[in-house]
């Protein structure tokens, strides 16, 4: 969706699956995307099928999420909602600190995944 190589997924499943996870039954694939200096692994499980989905708020013990530096927030976001991605609220302007004048937004998908968007202010002239 963004732009970042993505590796062929791979199927996992069996006990060596479930020692690893701690997870009975666990069947999943696995993805890596590619970002500048990084390699972020992707899961995504199709069993157990009593798992749950993430309806932490970012105050919430065990919350976390992804964020990105993006060159248009508003462009990403259109983009993502092919993935379905939705903006938590309209993206905010800091009007302090290092992202003044930039854009900053949270999103969530149906698992209840989030990803963070963050757009540097312009630099003035």
């Amino acid at each position: 969706m963004l732009g970042f190589p993505v590796t062929a997924k791979t199927r996992h499943s069996g006990t060596l699956t479930e020692q690893i996870t701690g997870v009975p039954g666990a069947a999943m694939e696995i993805a890596f995307v590619d970002l500048p200096g990084h390699r972020i692994e992707l899961l995504q499980y199709h069993s157990p099928e009593d798992r749950k989905t993430s309806d932490l708020r970012a105050c919430d013990t065990g919350f976390m999420h992804l964020a990105l530096e993006v060159d248009d927030v508003d462009a990403c976001l259109e983009t993502i909602r092919a993935g379905g991605f939705e903006a938590l609220n309209p993206p905010a302007s800091p009007s302090a600190g290092p992202r003044k004048g930039g854009k900053v937004v949270y999103t969530r998908n149906l698992d209840g995944i989030v990803l963070e968007l963050q757009q540097s202010p312009k630099p003035q002239p």
